[in-house]
């Protein structure tokens, strides 16, 4: 997306907002995917011309805000979180009388909505639902993904 967007605002002069929902190319060559030096080195100048060319950036976590801060530290960098904001999305008490509504009628539900692939790990999904069966707890899991 971050091309096309170079690509709109040199050949038609039109400005573009870039969300970043990834930090590319950091995931696939820290996953091994991308190997030799100077294409690294190629993507990440990229990388860095397709944020400083943006006309805002919003990022969707804190910790992908605190990169493209350092990638391009002139550029002011908007932060919309996703599910990933521990700090936002966070355990909160619950009222014991629903608890124990719940529990008694159906099982807790954990849900996944997302990508599934080898750099999402859902592996340890598994690990969790099969401790959650050995406990012998009332909790479901759906994942929902591609």
């Amino acid at each position: 997306m971050g091309l096309i967007g170079l690509w709109l605002k040199k050949k038609r002069n039109i400005p573009y907002l870039f969300e970043v929902r990834d930090l590319w190319p950091t995931a696939p060559i820290e996953l091994g995917a991308i190997k030799g030096a100077p294409l690294k080195k190629y993507l990440y100048h990229l990388e860095k011309q397709i944020y400083s060319q943006a006309e805002k950036i919003v990022a969707l976590s804190p910790g992908m805000r605190d990169w493209i801060k350092k990638v391009t530290p002139e550029k002011e960098v908007y932060m919309i979180p996703n599910m990933a904001d521990c700090e936002f999305f966070k355990k909160e008490l619950k009222d014991p009388k629903l608890i124990e509504f719940y529990h008694a009628q159906r099982p807790f539900v954990i849900t996944y909505l997302g990508s599934i692939g080898k750099s999402n790990q859902l592996e340890f999904l598994l690990d969790i639902a099969q401790e959650c069966k050995n406990q012998d707890l009332n909790i479901s899991f759906k994942v929902v993904g591609q």
